[in-house]
């Protein structure tokens, strides 16, 4: 509607082009010029729209393959000799709760629980065995060459959570700290050497 408004006024004259010799009135062109511009910024503003839909598909896309990847279950969905086997092996662990994941193109299922200061994930095959455990520890059972790594970069840092998680015969620990402000993580072996370090 702005659009033709504007070419009201500025084109009181109408008729065609027949030569690239004729003259064309100022008034006409200036109409022209004003119709061209908007087009452009109609294009762009289409464009725009384009994009932003693209991008919120996609968003959607990834939220619903992270859903997919990992989802909070009852105890009546979880196999029962994954349970039972828990139950075996932390007798006085409090279970918060379950989850069946999907890594890989496999299932497994994930215990989360409890015990005294200590929190334990215990993650299982469908067939009750052991995929992956990953438990909080006290820093100080950390092996000492991680101990020493930690305070050589960062001596007056404090650590906040030290987590060891044990994958068949391998053994890693993950440690948050803080120096003042400023937050982060490293990694280590079971020998304490590091593998990663995120600032």
């Amino acid at each position: 509607m702005l659009r033709n408004n504007l070419c009201v006024p500025l084109c009181p004259l109408r008729f065609t082009i027949t030569s690239r010799h004729t003259r064309v009135p100022q008034s006409y062109a200036l109409c022209y010029k004003v119709r061209f511009k908007t087009s452009r910024k109609g294009k762009q503003l289409k464009m725009n729209r384009i994009v932003l839909a693209v991008f919120a598909i996609s968003l959607l896309g990834l939220t619903a393959i992270a859903q997919e990847k990992e989802k909070k279950i009852t105890a009546k969905e979880v196999p029962a000799l994954v349970i039972e086997n828990f139950n075996r092996a932390y007798p006085k662990a409090i279970i918060r709760g379950y989850a069946s994941e999907m890594e890989g193109g496999k299932q497994y299922y994930e215990i989360e629980s409890r015990e005294g200061t200590t929190r334990r994930d215990v993650l299982y095959n469908p067939d009750g065995t052991v995929a992956e455990i990953e438990e909080s520890i006290d820093p100080n059972k950390l092996p000492s060459a991680a101990l020493q790594a930690i305070k050589q970069k960062y001596p007056r840092a404090v650590i906040t959570l030290a987590e060891r998680t044990t994958v068949g015969d391998k053994v890693t620990y993950e440690v948050s700290a803080r120096e003042g402000r400023k937050r982060f993580t490293m990694e280590f072996d079971s020998d304490g050497t590091v593998i990663q370090k995120n600032k």
